[in-house]
């Protein structure tokens, strides 16, 4: 499930809200019984929310934080440190924010350099 918002001030100001919630359920019918996951099922959650505001069409502030948790299995997420689908999804996790702020770098830079 996701929700936006937007929303024009004068000055052309501008205020954006997102957010999403995903909740994921897995079956392991093959893997249990042949030992390769600890748990029968498995089930992750993440939740993210961004906040971001523009001023005069140049200067943005975005404030993105999230969350995930999920269930523990030591042997199918046994490359983990912790063996969770959460410690699985950090390093994604990562890589997407750093995407989000060379976004907002290069979005920053061509709205001032016109």
């Amino acid at each position: 499930m996701d929700a936006s918002f937007q929303y024009f001030l004068a000055d052309h100001d501008v205020i954006t809200v997102n957010g999403r919630w995903v909740h994921e359920d897995e079956t392991f019918n093959a893997s249990f019984p042949l030992g390769l996951s600890t748990n029968r099922s498995d089930s992750m959650d993440e939740l993210r929310g961004q906040v971001s505001s523009y001023w005069s069409d140049k200067i943005g502030l975005t404030v993105a934080p999230f969350d995930i948790a999920g269930s523990a299995d030591s042997l199918l997420y046994s490359r983990a440190a912790s063996a969770s689908a959460r410690t699985q999804c950090d390093l994604a996790a990562s890589a997407d924010q750093i995407t989000t702020t060379a976004l907002a770098a290069f979005s920053r830079s061509s709205m001032t350099s016109e």
